[in-house]
């Protein structure tokens, strides 16, 4: 009886596979998402985490509920820097009526309070964030923005937590307040990230955002 025998290429083939898969791993997986990711922490006293609107690169976030946020990359970060503050203007590229407006420079009220720190290393290669001052009212490239009280702020922190290459490790911002105040601050933040929504795009890690509700009553 004579018996089919399979051509030689399709015996090897499962074996040059493999082979490839060995030499070239990067060329057989997608490529990773980059991520930056920062964190609040709260004072000891204290447990629910107020939210906060942040924007990076024309998207913006808030954080969940353990503190934490995340936005997704397209392209690597470098000097990244961050600025509290409570408010914001923009000025604008030359206006079509057929599009959508689109912000030219972020700017800020050098008049009123804002923290603005740069992330540094030592000369051991220890990252620290450095507490700096604006150079000018125009908020630089790669800068996080969290719109909040910066009183309300006690520290910035380095923020290690993970040997995966695709994150950057942002912030860790200690928050010092009350829950009223924080509460206060949190939805004056939610406020402004509605004024933003225009200009902005929500970051793409979609379970992150919650868009906050149109009614905003302050405590007294």
């Amino acid at each position: 009886m004579k018996h089919n025998s399979l051509p030689l290429w399709l015996v090897f083939l499962p074996r040059v596979i493999l082979c490839i898969a060995a030499i070239f791993p990067v060329a057989l997986h997608a490529e990773k998402t980059l991520q930056l990711k920062g964190v609040f922490s709260l004072p000891s006293t204290l447990t629910d985490m107020p939210e906060f609107a942040i924007l990076y690169e024309g998207a913006q976030t808030i954080n969940k509920d353990d503190g934490f946020f995340t936005f997704t990359l397209d392209k690597p970060v470098y000097n990244l820097s961050l600025l509290i503050c409570e408010d914001l203007s923009f000025t604008y590229q030359k206006k079509d009526i057929h599009k959508k407006p689109t912000i030219d420079h972020l700017l800020i009220n050098k008049e009123k309070h804002y923290r603005y720190f740069t992330l540094r290393k030592d000369d051991d290669g220890k990252a620290f964030w450095h507490n700096a001052t604006l150079s000018s009212k125009y908020i630089p490239d790669n800068c996080l923005v969290v719109l909040m009280d910066p009183y309300l702020v006690k520290e910035i922190q380095p923020f290690s937590f993970t040997t995966d290459k695709t994150v950057i490790e942002g912030p860790k911002i200690m928050l010092e307040s009350t829950k009223e105040q924080l509460k206060k601050s949190s939805l004056l933040s939610l406020a402004k990230s509605l004024d933003l929504s225009t200009y902005f795009t929500l970051n793409s890690v979609k379970e992150e955002w919650k868009k906050p509700g149109l009614k905003v009553s302050l405590p007294h």
